[in-house]
């Protein structure tokens, strides 16, 4: 093992560290919540979102245990010392808390105003905390295939009360054929097997505040139906009527979303969802083992980065998220320099061993000046 003073991570710390923070925090004990498990996670969540519009102010849950539940309120502008919530009883408990005694609801609560900051710059969201820009790439002969690049954000406490935004970035590889093209080109029965359990991005339009937004999201594919149709099919609801989904678009005024959909086209469901979606707004998500070995050679530049170019990268989302001021915790900056630990570790990897053969030479310190030693070939 070996320790070295100097390294640079793919991390930013807060400006201000938690103590410095301008927040005044206050704990209310839940009291009457039955659901258990994930419910009673998922309870809690909406709970949460409750007292945030009840105290104006941002909070989460605190569940030390697996009978206590808490919420956290941080800067409200009104402060009760009991309400209800949900047919549970919310007594204030505890004020001024120390910030490392509920540090994962810290947490969670960066990562709630993060998600707004991100979406706020047309980022979607795909997974846990993973995010992509909604612009995707082509690159020069694989004009079969879309490239989004994207990140995933964690927020890390520091035993010195610091808080860390680690940035790692992403890609993901997504056709340019539409579930209609491929049904088109294979037929619908073949269709059915190529799709059943893979991964599509869907496209859709909502209606926001600031007008119409246009939402991806990834889910896997679950049901074709050949009998259901964009122009005819009653399957969504508006107010106390159903309507297709031409016409639901119409009524959004987006006859642009919709100009290149014929009214026979096919809909489609993905899995956890009532909703039904035009397959001519999806697409298939690729693995990298599906590319051929030409394909995989013309990405490998792009998607194995070198340290100079994941840096760039790693810059580029910070800006997104470097000056978050958010109107309840205020202005939140982040140091542009990349994280310097106080010391790092170098294991050195042992010899492997396959069913009855070993290496014979033991792998050794990584060559941390040429990340191209790292990259397959």
């Amino acid at each position: 093992m070996r320790v070295i003073s100097f390294l640079s991570v793919n991390a930013f710390r807060l400006k201000s560290s938690l103590e410095e923070l301008d927040w005044s925090i206050y704990l209310y004990k839940l009291e009457g919540l039955a659901a258990t498990g994930e419910s009673r996670f998922r309870s809690l969540s909406n709970i949460a979102e409750k007292v945030e519009h009840h105290l104006r102010g941002r909070a989460t849950y605190y569940a030390p245990e697996e009978n206590l539940n808490y919420i956290v309120a941080v800067n409200p502008r009104h402060v009760k010392k009991s309400f209800m919530i949900d047919r549970c009883r919310l007594e204030l408990s505890d004020m001024d808390v120390d910030l490392r005694r509920i540090s994962e609801a810290i947490r969670r609560i960066m990562y709630k105003i993060s998600r707004e900051k991100l979406f706020s710059h047309r980022l979607w969201e795909d997974g846990r905390n993973k995010f992509y820009r909604l612009l995707f790439s082509r690159i020069k002969d694989l004009e079969s295939y879309r490239i989004y690049r994207g990140v995933f954000i964690r927020y890390e406490i520091l035993d010195d009360h610091n808080l860390l935004l680690v940035l790692d970035p992403l890609i993901k590889i997504v056709s340019e054929d539409t579930l209609s093209e491929i049904i088109s080109r294979e037929g619908i029965e073949k269709a059915k097997r190529i799709l059943k359990d893979r991964t599509v991005l869907v496209e859709f339009l909502r209606r926001s505040p600031k007008g119409l937004d246009l939402h991806l999201f990834t889910s896997q594919f679950r049901t074709l139906h050949p009998d259901k149709s964009a122009g005819y099919s009653r399957v969504v609801p508006y107010g106390d009527e159903m309507i297709s989904i031409k016409d639901y678009y119409r009524r959004l005024d987006a006859e642009y979303f919709i100009k290149d959909v014929d009214d026979d086209e096919m809909l489609f469901q993905v899995e956890g969802s009532p909703n039904h979606y035009l397959v001519s707004k999806a697409r298939l998500v690729i693995h990298f083992d599906e590319l051929t070995r030409d394909e995989r050679k013309k990405l490998r530049d792009f998607i194995y980065l070198s340290a100079d170019q994941r840096i760039e990268l790693t810059r580029e989302f910070l800006m997104l998220l470097s000056a978050i001021k958010d109107p309840v915790l205020g202005k939140l900056d982040f140091e542009e320099d990349l994280y310097l630990p106080k010391s790092w570790e170098i294991f050195e990897a042992p010899k492997l061993r396959f069913g009855k053969l070993k290496s014979k030479y033991q792998i050794g310190t990584p060559n941390m000046k040429n990340p191209q030693a790292y990259r397959p070939s």
